[in-house]
């Protein structure tokens, strides 16, 4: 993750680090989008919590930071994927993780018409397969 398009000013949090908040409002303020009407949601996902402990964000807030200013030093083996129409992490999030790395065995997938729930949208099917090649590939035999 990067700058681009979180805003990060409000972190961290003053509430207690195990105090539960609103989770949609603060991302949605995190990532500049205006707050839609529950029927227009994107983030309408059974599996997607609506509340998050502060020191999930305060956390998100640490990643950033460590991951921005440590990636010289990241030199795993890496595949970034983004969904070109991603609003919530941005592509260019992953353009700039990828250029910065040290890691000498990396890929960058940037999916042309998929957005954040990449492997649940029309086609997705590729992404999962691209993913499974990826670590094929790297698996000892």
């Amino acid at each position: 993750m990067r700058y681009n398009q979180l805003n990060l000013d409000d972190l961290p949090r003053p509430e207690p680090a195990d105090i539960f908040v609103n989770g949609m409002e603060i991302l949605h303020k995190m990532l500049n989008l205006p707050m839609v009407e529950e029927s227009d949601n994107d983030w309408d996902d059974p599996l997607m919590l609506e509340t998050f402990s502060v020191s999930f964000f305060n956390g998100v807030k640490e990643g950033a930071q460590y991951l921005k200013a440590n990636a010289d030093k990241f030199i795993a083996p890496v595949l970034l994927v983004s969904g070109c129409d991603d609003v919530y992490v941005v592509p260019i999030d992953a353009i700039d993780f990828y250029q910065e790395t040290a890691s000498k065995d990396k890929s960058l997938r940037l999916y042309s018409g998929l957005g954040h729930y990449l492997m649940f949208e029309p086609n997705g099917d590729v992404v999962v397969d691209d993913i499974v090649g990826w670590i094929n590939q790297r698996v000892k035999k």
